[in-house]
């Protein structure tokens, strides 16, 4: 019999009524469905994580990249969009790996993890300013991602 394994899947969660949840499946095209978690647990491992419980204790990190054909993204300093930023790039290795530490006011407080040397066990996250979590038209800007530092 065929194993049904699927790892690592992330959707946005954006509305729950128990035990559904409305989830973004296309984020370019703002697509969205519900669907039964008490079902899809009966053959996945599902875990909920609303945005609000974000923080940089999770083993996931922030793609802010991957909804943008330029690659660039403006990081702000503050949780306006009429603060001061500057452009962060994809090509730039410094932003592949983000963690959240925080949100306001639409935005998403992100930081860079720092590793032990010897052990690459994170020992604390530097924070490096804010992205908007949705863009003018309302789509989010960002995905989870999960990353195996094995």
């Amino acid at each position: 019999m065929p194993s049904k394994e699927i790892e690592n899947y992330r959707y946005p969660i954006i509305e729950t009524i128990a035990p559904h949840a409305r989830i973004v499946y296309d984020p370019v095209k703002n697509l969205s469905a519900w669907i039964d978690l008490s079902e899809t647990e009966k053959d996945f491992s599902t875990t909920v994580t609303l945005l609000n419980e974000l923080n940089e204790s999770q083993s996931f990190y922030v793609d802010i990249f991957c909804f943008t054909e330029s690659g660039r993204r403006k990081i702000y300093k503050s949780p306006a969009k009429d603060a001061e930023y500057f452009i962060a790039s994809k090509s730039d290795r410094r932003y592949e790996l983000l963690k959240v530490m925080e949100l306001g006011n639409g935005f998403l407080k992100l930081g860079k993890p720092r590793f032990k040397p010897d052990s690459l066990e994170m020992e604390g996250v530097d924070p490096i300013g804010w992205v908007r979590i949705r863009d003018d038209q309302g789509q989010l800007i960002f995905w989870i991602k999960y990353v195996d530092m094995c």
